[in-house]
C-alpha cells in the first residue's frame, strides 16, 4: 500500500510538473466545463464564463448549423483543447453529416493536461472518440468515425499552406492583444482564397482591426450577441 501511494504521489507531481512547466494550468469555467489558463499570454483557452457554451455559441449554432450541405470541410485555427472538433463531432453524428476536419495548432497540450478535461462527460457513450481526437499524431490524417476525418498541422499558420477547400472555419487563436500575428489581413488573406462561394468564419473577437481586417480582404461581416460574459461575437462570409 506504502509503494502504491508513493507512486501515485510521483506520478501527480510529474503531471504538475509537466503542466506548469507548459505554463498551462486547467481551470473549470462557469458551466462546469474545463478551460486551460495560458501564463504566457494571461488568457483562458475557452471563456471562464462557460467554455462548452462559449463554443456551442460562437462555433456551432452560429457558423456550422448554417452550412449548407452535408459533406463540409471545416478549418480549425487553434486546436488547444480539441473541444471545438470534439463539438463538431458530436454534431456531424446527431445530424448524419460528413465533415472532414483540419486543425492548426503550434504549442500542443500535454496530455497530463489533456487527460484531466471534463469534455468527453458531455457525450460518455462516446468517450473513447474524445481520445482518439486527441491521440492522433501530429502531421497525419485519421478517421475518427465513418463520418469524421480529422487532420492536425502542429503549424504556424503564418507561413504554412492549407490543405483544403473549406465551408467552415473556426477562428479561435488567443487575441490580437496576445498574437497580433495571427489577426492580420495577410492570414484572413489567405483563408479567404481558401474558402468555398458562401463560406463561413466565426470568431469570439470583434476588435476594430479584425473587422477591417476581415473587410479588407473581401468577407461580409456580421456582428452577433456574444457568448455569456461577453457583448459580442463576429460571423463573416465569403460571397
Amino acid at each position: 500500500m506504502f509503494f502504491i501511494f508513493l507512486r501515485i504521489l510521483f506520478l501527480y507531481k510529474v503531471n504538475f510538473f509537466i503542466v506548469n512547466k507548459m505554463q498551462r494550468i486547467l481551470k473549470t469555467s462557469e458551466d462546469g466545463s474545463s478551460t486551460v489558463y495560458s501564463e504566457q499570454t494571461g488568457e483562458t483557452y475557452h471563456s471562464i464564463h462557460g467554455a462548452y457554451t462559449e463554443s456551442m455559441h460562437v462555433f456551432i449554432n452560429n457558423g456550422l448549423s448554417l452550412v449548407k450541405s452535408n459533406k463540409i470541410n471545416v478549418l480549425e485555427i487553434g486546436f488547444g483543447t480539441g473541444l471545438n472538433a470534439w463539438l463538431s463531432y458530436i454534431y456531424a453524428i446527431n445530424k448524419g453529416l460528413e465533415i472532414s476536419y483540419d486543425a492548426y495548432e503550434l504549442y500542443p497540450l500535454p496530455f497530463s493536461l489533456v487527460n484531466l478535461l471534463t469534455y468527453k462527460d458531455i457525450y460518455p457513450e462516446k468517450q473513447e472518440k474524445f481520445e482518439l481526437i486527441h491521440s492522433v499524431p501530429w502531421e497525419t490524417t485519421a478517421k475518427i468515425d465513418h463520418n469524421f476525418y480529422l487532420s492536425k498541422k502542429c503549424s504556424d499558420i503564418t507561413v504554412c499552406t492549407f490543405n483544403g477547400i473549406y465551408d467552415m472555419v473556426y477562428f479561435d487563436a488567443f487575441s490580437p492583444d496576445s498574437q497580433p500575428e495571427m489577426w492580420t489581413g495577410k492570414v484572413f488573406e489567405k483563408i479567404f482564397q481558401d474558402m468555398n462561394h458562401e463560406g463561413i468564419l466565426t470568431t469570439y473577437c470583434v476588435k476594430g482591426i479584425v473587422k477591417r481586417a476581415l473587410k479588407e480582404v473581401g468577407f461580409k461581416i456580421e456582428v452577433l450577441p456574444g457568448p455569456p460574459g461577453k457583448r459580442h461575437m463576429l460571423r463573416a462570409w465569403k460571397m
